[in-house]
């Protein structure tokens, strides 16, 4: 018996550590022909690239590529949602 109407999302996932600061990979395949990439920090940092790829592989050597242009520190934490220092 087929069911139809259920699709099975497939995702794939990388830790990359550098510097002592550790981000997430996450690969997702919504459909045969699109892979999504998510780069994932700390807390709720999340990068999200709008492009389609066409296999886990590109993406994921995307993501990797990206980390090592910009600096892991790009995806680890966004400044603009860090708590400002007190003074004593």
């Amino acid at each position: 018996m087929k069911q139809q109407g259920i699709r099975q999302e497939k995702s794939l996932h990388r830790r990359v550590t550098l510097d002592g600061k550790s981000v997430t990979l996450e690969v997702r395949q919504i459909d045969s022909e699109c892979w999504t990439l998510s780069i994932l920090g700390k807390g709720d940092q999340v990068s999200e690239w709008l492009t389609c790829f066409g296999s886990a592989s590109e993406a994921m050597t995307a993501g990797l590529l990206a980390i090592r242009h910009d600096g892991i520190e790009e995806y680890f934490e966004d400044p603009a949602f860090q708590q400002p220092a007190l003074d004593n």
